[in-house]
């Protein structure tokens, strides 16, 4: 998973990782790691789950792909940022987080 389970009260210090399994020869679609997120605590287990049988795990959805045309995707950006943006209030920031949200998606 390669995310910290150890989060420090000190805020000077970096969450680190303090769990984590070692295997050898175990297909990984026969593994699931979880977070455990029932404790309240500074420290997060997880749980590993072995099976014989394949575990079906749900794909972590993203918005580009292999075939991502990243020239399409500058060019749709270039031609319809709109730069001139007032940024005074926070309703203003706002609507421009939805912009550039909403353009991002529509360039991929």
């Amino acid at each position: 998973m390669g995310e910290p389970t150890y989060w420090p009260s000190d805020p000077n210090k970096t969450p680190d990782l303090l769990d984590f399994f070692i295997y050898k020869s175990i297909a990984t679609n026969c593994i699931q790691i979880e977070t455990n997120w029932d404790l309240s605590s500074d420290h997060t287990p997880i749980i590993a789950t072995l099976s014989t049988h394949t575990i079906h795990k749900p794909k972590t959805p993203r918005l580009t792909s292999p075939k991502t045309g990243w020239n399409a995707f500058r060019t749709h950006m270039d031609a319809n940022t709109n730069l001139n943006i007032k940024l005074e209030q926070h309703d203003d920031i706002d609507e421009a987080v939805k912009y550039i949200t909403c353009l991002i998606q529509e360039a991929a």
